[in-house]
């Protein structure tokens, strides 16, 4: 086999393989962009349902506070 036969396979393949590599590149890319958008979208719905119950939770702790600034409020108008 001369050399430009031996180059002329090694060329091929080494296109052959290039091709191969690039096209799953690119599948790979397109498939990590899709998992990771469909990630971000249900953190984000989780996060959304955490701040609601949170939300919840600090309404009912305001209210709490509130009853009792209004009691100590109301003993020291009775003290006067």
């Amino acid at each position: 086999m001369s050399f430009l036969e031996m180059f002329t396979v090694v060329a091929s393949s080494a296109t052959i393989f290039a091709f191969i590599v690039g096209v799953f590149s690119v599948y790979n890319g397109r498939m990590t962009r899709k998992e990771i958008s469909s990630l971000i979208v249900s953190e984000s719905d989780e996060t959304r349902k955490i701040l609601v119950e949170h939300g919840k939770i600090l309404d009912k702790i305001t209210v709490m506070l509130e009853k009792i600034y209004d009691k100590g409020s109301e003993s020291k108008e009775k003290g006067r």
